[in-house]
């Protein structure tokens, strides 16, 4: 997966990402994703395998927010649906940076 289609967000989602610790807007995920250039990484751990599959990246919002974006397509009808995006910690920072 090299681009995002266009992104569906799910009432639940936004929800959820509005009562984190450090809510998330929906547009600092849009901005994240339109200055998204890198890699993503497919989320093949055994516990977190779902069909489609879903796979994840790093990227900064406008203002230099770095947030782990999650996702998962429906290539058939060319969606993106967002499962939750948050500020990553340490360890995914530097996976991140070894896997892509």
């Amino acid at each position: 997966m090299d681009s995002i289609a266009d992104l569906v967000v799910l009432p639940e989602t936004e929800e959820k990402l509005k009562n984190k610790f450090n809510p998330v807007s929906i547009v600092e995920v849009e901005e994240a994703i339109h200055k998204f250039s890198g890699k993503m990484i497919l989320d093949d751990r055994p516990k977190n395998r779902t069909t489609p599959p879903t796979y994840w990246f790093l990227s900064e919002t406008f203002d230099g927010r770095l947030l782990k974006i999650v996702i998962k397509f429906n290539k058939k009808r060319a969606l993106a649906y967002l499962r939750t995006a948050y500020d990553p910690d340490e360890k995914e920072i530097i996976f991140y940076e070894d896997h892509s």
